[in-house]
C-alpha cells in the first residue's frame, strides 16, 4: 500500500523523494521499485533514510512509542 501512496504522488504532485526513518528503508524501497516499474523505468524518484531517534536504552523514541509525544522544543526535552 505505500509504495502505490508513493506511485500517486509522483503522479499527481511530481514528488520524486520519500524520506523517512530507517526502520522504512524496505516501504521506501518498495515506493521507488514499484514507480518505477510503472513508469517503465522512466519515473526518477528515490528515497532516502535518516537514522532513528533513540532513548538512552537504544529503543526507538517517537510518537508511536513511550508515551505518544516527541518534543523538538529544548525547554520540553533538554538536550542533555
Amino acid at each position: 500500500m505505500q509504495a502505490n501512496d508513493f506511485y500517486q504522488l509522483y503522479k499527481q504532485h511530481d514528488c520524486v523523494l520519500q524520506i523517512g526513518g530507517s526502520d522504512q528503508w524496505g516501504n521506501i524501497a518498495a515506493g521507488t521499485d514499484y514507480v518505477r516499474r510503472r513508469e517503465d523505468s522512466r519515473g526518477q524518484v528515490y528515497g532516502m533514510t535518516i537514522p532513528l531517534l533513540t532513548d538512552k536504552e537504544g529503543n526507538k523514541f517517537g510518537k508511536s512509542t513511550g508515551g505518544g509525544a516527541l518534543w523538538l522544543d529544548a525547554s520540553k526535552t533538554p538536550p542533555f
